[in-house]
């Protein structure tokens, strides 16, 4: 029997430790759900982030090589110039080969040694007119190394001129496999030198990027 004056309240009910264990489970669910798909967001951008600059720099490694493999040949033996300096004719040329580790066929990087040190896969000498309006020309030696250790080899440019290195550039890194093929054409006194650059993804082994450069060399190639 209620008293008279007494306040009726409605009837409360809590809740139960099985709704709240359901709760959390969901919830840890969705997290999953949205932890995964931000996570695999987060990889496919690195992975097309790093293509495209794998990409850009096997272009930027191709323009290098082809401006320097274009003035592979050796030292002038004389030259013809006027009372100002200026040169006439066409300079005596005595053509040096181009050297390339295996004579530029196959595996250039088969018996590389991971290490602090210098591997060398060509070197040859440029011919390039000076900059500086006199009209002579320059004889820079240019070599090509890799250096590093797998998977994080890194091919170089190094440019000399009378012994002293006046350009020094890195342009691949993570290479896996340099391929090389020569063919010859006699008629034009020329050679062209076929490159396959492989590059390998640091994180991702599986994931290979692969590029053919040709150069064309106006000189002999010989085994570095």
């Amino acid at each position: 029997m209620r008293r008279p004056g007494a306040v009726r309240f409605p009837s409360c009910r809590g809740v139960t430790l099985v709704e709240v264990m359901v709760a959390v489970g969901v919830f840890g669910l969705v997290s999953m759900v949205v932890f995964g798909f931000t996570r695999w967001m987060n990889s496919a951008q690195a992975l097309t982030g790093w293509k495209q600059s794998s990409l850009d720099a096997i272009r930027l490694n191709e323009v290098f090589w082809q401006k320097y493999f274009s003035a592979a040949t050796g030292k002038i033996k004389s030259l013809t110039v006027d009372a100002k300096g200026v040169v006439v004719g066409t300079p005596d040329i005595a053509t040096e080969p181009v050297k390339i580790r295996f004579g530029g066929t196959g595996n250039l990087m088969m018996g590389y040694v991971d290490g602090p040190g210098e591997w060398p896969v060509w070197r040859f000498n440029a011919i390039q007119q000076k900059t500086d309006g006199s009209g002579g020309y320059q004889d820079r030696v240019v070599t090509g190394y890799l250096t590093g250790s797998r998977p994080d080899v890194r091919l170089h440019a190094r440019i000399q001129v009378g012994g002293k290195t006046v350009l020094h550039q890195e342009l691949l890194a993570n290479v896996v496999g340099l391929e090389g093929s020569v063919r010859a054409y006699p008629e034009e006194s020329a050679q062209v030198l076929t490159i396959e650059f492989l590059l390998q993804n640091p994180q991702r082994p599986d994931l290979r990027m692969r590029e053919k450069s040709r150069f064309r060399i106006s000189t002999d190639i010989e085994p570095l």
